[in-house]
């Protein structure tokens, strides 16, 4: 007669069956077996191994968990995180806050929120201060200025401005009193160049202030990898295709720009036109890696416009920083320090 299936209370990976006869089978079998434990030299470490290869598996099992949301205006932002199986409802909740605190920095940094600091200095009149209710954006104004000291202005926040001659330099800064001045009628300033970068960052280390350090955050372009990941750098002349080249990166920001994406969108604000109106671009994709989200999201902008032998002096001259080029032709060229 077939028996019930359990657990021996007092071997929780040994089945036994009701039946008296293999009942008293499996005890004489599990005294024997505590003897031979009892008498093994190493018999610490056996133990452990031994609960360690049955709980082991199932306590330690990974996955993988993704989430896109829409932020930023119409940018499906992409949260991965690699986590322990147990973690799954935890690590939800996480992507849930992240993906609130992007919606606030969006918000607090784009310059067609009417309450941000960026749309009050546009609104206001030259040769004022205005005092800036954000930390977050006198940061970001600093890291904007220099980035268009880095590109020697092939990067510029103030590529909109209604006045064509204003540029980058005419926006005066001041840290200690946290404020800034418009020192030109008709400046502008547009940061959606830089933003992004910042606040996929800012995502990013939030999931890992959660516990959560093996994350990555992508927006349309712009990658901050937490923990060590493979990013693909994305074919421009087939977006569709599998990767034109791939790089492995750890606790890096990641930009890139591509004709495929955002090359009509691109403003050379020397002559204040979009790219390849009036002008060949130069390179089919740029992409930049280094340490700081806004930098490498400013700088792969900047870049797109430079030639090869400015951008390579730039990278030489900047520790932190590694670019891929694609060029018109389809080679990858790799500069580094």
């Amino acid at each position: 007669m077939a028996g019930t299936l359990h657990f021996h209370p007092n071997n929780l990976f040994a089945p036994c069956i009701t039946n008296l006869f293999w009942f008293k089978l499996h005890h004489h079998v599990m005294v024997q077996f505590k003897k031979y434990v009892e008498s093994f030299p190493v018999k610490p470490l056996f133990i452990v191994f031994t609960v360690l290869f049955f709980i082991t598996p199932s306590a330690i099992a990974s996955v993988q968990i993704s989430r896109t949301q829409i932020l930023m205006g119409d940018v499906p932002v992409t949260l991965v995180v690699k986590t322990a199986k147990k973690h799954t409802i935890k690590v939800t909740r996480a992507m849930e806050e992240t993906f609130l605190l992007g919606k606030k920095l969006s918000d607090s940094l784009s310059e067609f929120s009417s309450a941000s600091d960026i749309s009050r200095i546009n609104r206001s009149p030259s040769h004022v201060w205005i005092s800036l209710k954000e930390p977050l954006s006198l940061f970001l104004l600093e890291k904007s200025v220099k980035a268009s000291n880095l590109t020697e202005g092939a990067f510029d926040i103030t590529f909109s401005s209604s006045n064509k001659h204003t540029s980058w330099a005419d926006l005066a800064i001041d840290k200690h009193h946290q404020r800034v001045m418009k020192k030109a009628a008709g400046l502008k300033l547009g940061v959606s160049g830089i933003a992004k970068g910042l606040i996929v960052e800012l995502m990013s280390h939030h999931l890992t202030k959660k516990g959560f350090d093996r994350n990555l955050v992508n927006a349309g372009g712009d990658v901050y990898a937490s923990g060590t990941w493979i990013v693909g750098i994305r074919n421009p002349f087939s977006p569709e295709q599998k990767p034109l080249t791939k790089i492995k990166v750890k606790n890096k920001s990641v930009s890139t720009s591509g004709l495929y994406q955002r090359g009509s969108h691109i403003i050379d604000p020397h002559t204040h036109q979009a790219l390849g109106k009036k002008e060949a671009p130069l390179w089919a994709s740029v992409t930049t890696i280094g340490n700081e989200g806004p930098m490498t999201d400013a700088l792969t902008t900047g870049f797109f416009l430079l030639p090869f032998h400015k951008i390579e002096s730039i990278v030489q001259q900047n520790t932190g920083f590694k670019v891929i080029l694609i060029t018109l032709k389809k080679q990858v060229i790799k500069i580094s320090h």
